[in-house]
């Protein structure tokens, strides 16, 4: 099994971009060491040039740098090359240097100082995901192979033009014309002047054409490519003419042009929309979906849900008993008729109707399966070959978008919320608080504002030390979650060992009072530190919009003052803002 550690980057070029020549040093060690043949660039400029060169499929860059930071160098390479990935280094914790990592679609963002282990984890998970680019365009390329390997049509012509010979696949498409003339089976009285097999006998050589033609009523589209049939002085006997239905390759690739027209210009949840509107339609589908597995493995988010082209409301599903159970577990699933019969516990199916379904997991660049791809019909699938091989297909890329929106959500994640408690951090509560104001203003609705902050906190870390009050300020954290549980509430570590509560809809202060003296209960148990028992208390003020204040400003203010009177008042209690704290 190979690990981070014995890993081989086989041969593959990437360029680092660092004014750090110590840092620059050890990425490239760390790196060659694993097989990539890695460059050093000290900075943006000297790296644009290199790349302008030389293409690299994946770029190491520092975010700050003089002259031409890695935000900027991105940038202008993308404009060359987007396929190129990135990785972010940056020795600072910026969120504005993390959204514009995001809006630039950097693969990871590394924090210095670096680790072999944090640089081998992130080349690795880009090194798979440009092995799944290559693994689709493999897939594009045998697909087109699938569909050119049809049954084939084979006649032997003389010279004057007479069928001699003619074989079954023949026979079945055109009837038995042995001794006709060849033009017959096109219904001229006359070869056009365009015929590959008069073509071929004027200059010996190959010729081929495209043709329409219609049985019983049908409108097919025919290749036709004749060859000579020389003796062995090498003068011209006859011609060998090999003729093969392209109609469902003609219609196939007409498809895959039409959806990808669609959607290849196209990234992330947007990329997914298209994908699903225009498989409904290409394929006359009813439904289509792409989805995200929760945690675990058990239920299906729907990120793009489409009915006849036309964009649906998303949804969340359980598996159990479900084609798409199966599809993830076992790979691309095909049931081209009774659908709802054989799932008969698919609630879903029943209430829809479904006859038909074709699914396909997707697949992360690691291996894991994160999602899934499926259409499905009110009617049986009869082009099951066609169906199931542009789903295939697609699933390769829509797996690729599922994963960028997986990334970019993690990045979001160190923008706006506290990497130790995992709770919302001063920036996004400043803007929840704004939005809740916003609200209820519009709606002439109350919501509290609480903030809590820790009683002698400071002594916890220099008589403990810091990794025991990282482990009290997580146990904290856990405990106010505990107390506000609804989703539309916001909890907020404001900084320090102060944490801020938006409790929205509030309708009167008793609600406010409960949450209160709640959390004081919760952090009445003491905190388990070293097999020690630490009484840790809090001191709590309260504020209520619009009572306390017009704006997020003053609610900040009353709600302060408040939890500073709390802890005037003894510590480890609460206190609702006066009435003329403003």
């Amino acid at each position: 099994m190979t690990t981070i550690n014995n890993f081989n980057l086989d041969a593959m070029q990437i360029l680092i971009v660092e004014d750090d020549a110590e840092t620059a040093r050890l990425i490239a060690h760390i790196l060659t060491q694993h097989g990539a043949r890695a460059e050093v660039s000290c900075s943006g400029e000297d790296a644009l040039g290199r790349f302008r060169g030389q293409r690299f499929p994946l770029i190491i860059t520092d975010i700050c740098m003089p002259g031409m930071d890695g935000i900027e160098l991105a940038g202008r390479i993308r404009k060359i090359d987007r396929d190129t990935l990135f990785i972010a280094t940056s020795a600072s914790r910026e969120t504005e240097c993390l959204i514009s990592a995001i809006e630039l679609g950097f693969s990871d963002y590394l924090l210095k100082p670096l680790t072999a282990e944090k640089i081998l984890l992130a080349v690795k998970h880009c090194s798979e995901t440009i092995s799944a680019h290559k693994e689709l365009q493999y897939e594009r390329t045998k697909f087109k192979t699938v569909v050119e390997s049809l049954s084939e049509c084979l006649a032997i012509k003389t010279l004057d033009l007479q069928i001699s010979y003619q074989n079954p696949a023949m026979t079945a498409m055109f009837g038995d014309l042995s001794g006709a003339p060849c033009y017959s089976m096109w219904r001229r009285k006359e070869p056009c002047e365009s015929c590959p097999t008069v073509l071929t006998m004027a200059d010996g050589l190959p010729h081929s054409a495209t043709r329409n033609y219609i049985l019983d009523g049908r409108v097919m589209t025919v290749e036709t490519a004749t060859s000579p049939i020389k003796d062995q002085n090498g003068a011209i006997t006859g011609t060998v003419e090999i003729i093969r239905d392209i109609s469902a390759q003609a219609r196939t690739e007409r498809l895959l042009h039409n959806i990808a027209r669609g959607v290849s210009a196209k990234i992330g949840a947007e990329y997914l929309h298209s994908l699903t509107n225009f498989l409904t339609e290409a394929l006359e589908m009813d439904f289509a979906l792409v989805g995200t597995l929760s945690k675990d493995g058990n239920r299906v988010e729907t990120l793009a849900f489409s009915r006849k082209g036309i964009n649906c409301e998303e949804r969340s599903y359980d598996l159990k008993g479900t084609p798409c159970r199966q599809a993830i577990d076992n790979g691309i699933q095909f049931f081209p008729k009774d659908a709802a019969k054989l799932f008969p516990d698919d609630a879903d199916l029943t209430t829809l109707s479904i006859e038909s379904y074709c699914g396909a997991p997707l697949i992360d660049s690691k291996g894991v399966t994160i999602g899934i791809l499926c259409t499905f019909h009110t009617a049986p699938i009869y082009q099951q070959v066609l169906v199931g091989d542009i789903i295939s297909i697609f699933a390769s890329r829509a797996a690729a978008e599922l994963e960028r929106i997986r990334n970019e959500q993690t990045i979001r994640d160190m923008a706006f919320h506290d990497p130790l408690t995992g709770l919302s951090n001063r920036r996004l509560f400043e803007d929840r608080l704004e939005q809740a104001v916003a609200k209820s203003r519009r709606y002439y609705m109350n919501f509290g504002l609480i903030t809590l902050d820790l009683d002698y906190f400071k002594k916890i870390n220099d008589t403990l030390g810091h990794d025991a009050g990282d482990k009290v300020l997580i146990e904290a954290g856990e405990r106010i979650r505990a107390c506000c549980k609804r989703d539309l509430d916001t909890i907020s570590r404001y900084g320090g060992d102060e944490f801020c509560m938006i409790i929205t809809d509030c309708g009167s202060r008793e609600q406010l009072d409960a949450i209160a003296r709640q959390m004081l209960e919760k952090f009445a148990r003491p905190i388990l530190i070293r097999g020690i028992e630490t009484q840790v208390t809090a001191s709590i003020g309260i504020s209520m919009f619009p009572d306390d204040g017009n704006d997020a400003v003053q609610l900040k203010i009353a709600s302060d003052r408040a939890m500073y009177a709390a802890k005037n008042a003894g510590r480890n209690t609460y206190t609702f803002s006066p009435p003329d704290s403003d």
